[in-house]
């Protein structure tokens, strides 16, 4: 149902039968707190942490990311079959890696070090964290790494001149090659918003449901420590 997808977002047509995973298997953590337990899976999901897997073609030229979500403990394996439960929703979402990527996507941490390195000139001090990206930002895979610098560095943005001790590295959009080195904004947002409907119960009529599934707001506060929106960065005024 989703080759058009995978294969547009590839850039060219995928052999799926070919596929095999490949790289290292990333995990990268949520920038909020956690939902309450009551909110159904489907929703808290969106906000939570994700395992990222790169399958490659025969070639060994990855071709598809598969994101997953952490908090889906209840998908089983049965059969060599993958089994979901009766309420389900947001476990798994794929993208078509573009042509000419080399190594893990979103990126390795050693492309995102070397790319950050290149735009601060400092070396990183400390082991680079994925961190998701806010829903509105796009999906799992394009996860930022979290990278600390050994020493303060001097940077243009679209906020003027800078001087920042962390950036952030990931691609720039799903489908394309580019890469964006990134910084904290200062107006962090404090939490976000997160909007859900109860799930219908066994045996219950349309009726009865639709009287009680009235839409839900709960709002996530933010970690202290991980900033949720960044503004790209460069070692010029361009």
């Amino acid at each position: 149902m989703t080759r058009t997808w995978l294969e547009h977002t590839h850039g060219a047509a995928i052999d799926f039968k070919a596929l095999s995973s490949c790289g290292r298997t990333l995990y990268a953590r949520t920038a909020f707190n956690a939902p309450p337990q009551n909110i159904p899976g489907p929703y808290r999901r969106f906000i939570g942490p994700w395992w990222l897997v790169t399958f490659c073609d025969a070639g060994g030229s990855p071709s598809i990311s598969v994101a997953i979500s952490a908090w889906a403990t209840d998908l089983t394996v049965v059969g060599g079959k993958l089994h979901f439960p009766r309420v389900s929703g947001t476990e798994v979402v794929a993208v078509g890696v573009p042509m000419g990527h080399v190594g893990e996507y979103p990126m390795a941490p050693e492309a995102a070090i070397a790319a950050a390195a290149q735009v601060t000139g400092r070396r990183i001090s400390e082991v680079p964290e994925l961190i998701t990206p806010l829903q509105t930002d796009g999906p799992p895979q394009l996860a930022r790494w979290h990278l600390t610098l050994e020493g303060p560095a001097t940077v243009h943005a679209r906020s003027g001149v800078r001087t920042v001790n962390d950036v952030f590295v990931s691609p720039t959009h799903v489908g394309g090659t580019g890469i964006a080195t990134s910084a904290a904004v200062s107006n962090q947002p404090a939490d976000v918003a997160l909007d859900w409907s109860p799930v219908p119960s066994i045996g219950e009529t349309s009726a009865s449901y639709a009287a009680r599934a009235t839409v839900r707001t709960v709002k996530l506060a933010r970690r202290a420590d991980t900033p949720a929106r960044v503004e790209s960065i460069s070692t010029s005024g361009n």
